[in-house]
């Protein structure tokens, strides 16, 4: 009996020493591995909590957490639940997967990568919670900007991005050929010009007018300047834009008259002005042709000032010489014609 306990005893703690047997285990966290030493009938769970790795709710292991250390346990796979961006463009796409890589996550979003288009990383790379993935092409922007021109490649891919990648900061007024939220595309130019504003104030002249007054006393044709004008003063204010320094457009903002101006005046004859009788006999022998009262063929005479109704008229008549008696010629009336005193107006007969 007590060699058979003996027995029993000796069978017993060689399977407990079998049970206990340590074995080597790679742990593998994403990019990162360890190789540790662990007791076999232990769980996957004990096993992480004694080598302090933390898991969070939604990662999984390989084998499962209640999974026993066993002798044939070589390896235990940390799965990283993983939440990530990827970006193409404006368009942008979650996605959440368990141990994943990058080319999992574009392949679940439905992206595909275009000729020319490049990642911001590997295929290959496991996945990382919040990781933003970028799907990208690079092109040649043509940037004019405080004077200097240059050809810059980029991966950007709005006006906005490109332009805070470049570090340049737009004031309030400078002016861009293209919004914000612009696509850029390959061998795009973008101006940038700055523009300020300043206000400017001139005195200008005022012109004064001219006003013209009738005056009984003057004759008609007559023409006086009884007050001389004179230029009135005023204020302007302007708004001036500038684009990169140079004037380009100006804006009247006010118009304020700080002197009056001075008005010119005139006054003008309206009385009737009366031909002497010397004026009409000139009057009416230019229009009988005669321009003297020599060589004895014609004569010209006065018959003194006529007055009809509230018209005057000289009278005159054209005389040709018919005969000489005694040295003495004589003179045949052959037209009578009447000047108004003060028109010049030449007619036959009075009415």
């Amino acid at each position: 009996m007590k060699k058979l306990l003996t027995i029993c005893t000796i069978a017993t703690l060689l399977l407990l020493t079998a049970c206990s047997k340590n074995v080597s285990i790679t742990i593998i966290d994403n990019d990162k591995s360890v190789i540790v030493e662990a007791k076999t009938g232990i769980t996957v769970s004990e096993l992480l909590e004694q080598e302090s790795v933390i898991l969070n709710s939604k990662d999984e292991t390989e084998p499962i957490l209640s999974s026993k250390i066993t002798p044939d346990s070589s390896e235990i796979i940390i799965k990283r639940y993983a939440k990530v961006t990827i970006q193409k463009g404006l368009e942008t796409k979650e996605v959440e997967l368990i141990g994943g890589t990058v080319q999992d996550a574009i392949k679940a979003s439905g992206f595909k990568i275009e000729s020319g288009e490049e990642l911001n990383c590997k295929l290959s790379d496991l996945l990382v919670n919040e990781m933003t993935i970028k799907i990208e092409r690079e092109v040649t922007i043509t940037l004019s900007v405080d004077g200097t021109t240059a050809d810059i490649k980029t991966k950007s891919i709005t006006v906005k991005d490109f332009l805070d990648e470049q570090h340049i900061t737009l004031n309030e007024n400078d002016e861009v050929n293209g919004t914000n939220d612009a696509l850029l595309k390959d061998n795009m130019s973008i101006i940038i010009k700055r523009v300020t504003y300043e206000k400017e104030s001139k005195t200008k002249s005022v012109a004064y007018k001219t006003i013209e007054k009738p005056d009984d006393s003057m004759y008609k044709g007559e023409r006086r300047i009884i007050q001389e004008g004179i230029k009135g003063k005023k204020e302007v204010t302007y708004r001036i834009k500038y684009i990169d320094g140079k004037k380009a457009k100006q804006e009247k903002l006010s118009e304020i008259i700080t002197e009056e101006p001075v008005n010119r005046i005139i006054t003008y004859g309206t009385k009737e002005k009366m031909l002497t009788k010397n004026e009409a006999e000139i009057i009416v022998k230019k229009h009988w042709g005669i321009t003297q009262n020599t060589g004895n063929t014609y004569a010209v005479v006065s018959d003194g000032l006529k007055s009809y109704g509230n018209k005057n008229y000289y009278a005159f008549r054209c005389m040709w010489r018919v005969d000489e008696i005694g040295g003495q010629f004589h003179y045949s009336t052959i037209d009578f014609k009447y000047v108004n005193a003060y028109t010049g107006e030449i007619v036959s007969y009075i009415s």
